[in-house]
């Protein structure tokens, strides 16, 4: 366990506490939520009444058939699909031209730095 931020190896710490993989004495530390975590385990799993997950289904289905339309042609979705380009040739040539400029300037400062 070598993570590199101090939070994700305090969250790797817990949860190897909580399933019980590691007896690294951390335990004191991580008491108060290690008795929550037994008590919830504990608790029966809620399970949702019949009519609301008939009721929920009905209102999902008519949705479904109101909201959702019907797939268009091949060439509609690839049109929506396709990312058309933003910069022109032109475009990119300045950008090419400036960032040499940029990097003969950077190499000549460099040159005339190392040279004092």
């Amino acid at each position: 366990m070598s993570p590199v931020f101090a939070a994700r190896k305090r969250a790797e710490e817990f949860d190897s506490l909580v399933e019980r993989t590691s007896t690294t004495g951390a335990e004191t530390r991580y008491a108060d939520l290690l008795e929550l975590v037994s008590a919830m385990r504990t608790v029966e799993a809620p399970t949702a009444r019949p009519e609301f997950v008939s009721g929920l289904r009905e209102r999902l289905m008519t949705a479904a058939a109101t909201e959702l339309s019907p797939v268009a042609s091949t060439a509609v979705v690839h049109d929506r699909l396709t990312v058309t380009p933003r910069r022109s040739p032109r475009d990119r040539r300045i950008a090419a031209a400036i960032s040499g400029l940029a990097l003969v300037g950077a190499t000549t400062s460099m040159a005339v730095a190392a040279q004092t």
